[in-house]
């Protein structure tokens, strides 16, 4: 709702597999992706992780409570441009988005 909220048109996926298979439909489509870090089937690291190997420049933020799993620097290493610790208020999403796409 908060993505709607700043005017983006978003594309929901049920969990990490039905992301993976709706991204390379027509990746252009897509601005950036937006997961956490817990989602069922796999985990939002493994589904960046997979998607940044076939399309390197795609714009990912991660977003993640206290997980043994992700940290801000494993996410940066991997191509992640943000880590978003939750929980996520309107005004850091706003600035984070904005920040995403001035690069």
């Amino acid at each position: 709702m908060m993505l709607e909220d700043l005017n983006y048109q978003c594309t929901a996926a049920a969990n990490g597999e039905e992301g993976l298979q709706l991204f390379p439909v027509v990746p252009s489509r897509y601005a950036a992706v937006l997961t956490d870090q817990t989602i069922p089937v796999m985990t939002g690291m493994e589904m960046s992780t997979r998607i940044l190997k076939k399309y390197p420049s795609t714009r990912i933020i991660l977003c993640s409570g206290f997980s043994h799993t992700a940290t801000k620097q494993d996410a940066i290493l991997l191509g992640i441009r943000y880590f978003l610790d939750k929980p996520i208020h309107f005004n850091k999403l706003s600035k984070t988005l904005h920040n995403l796409f001035k690069t």
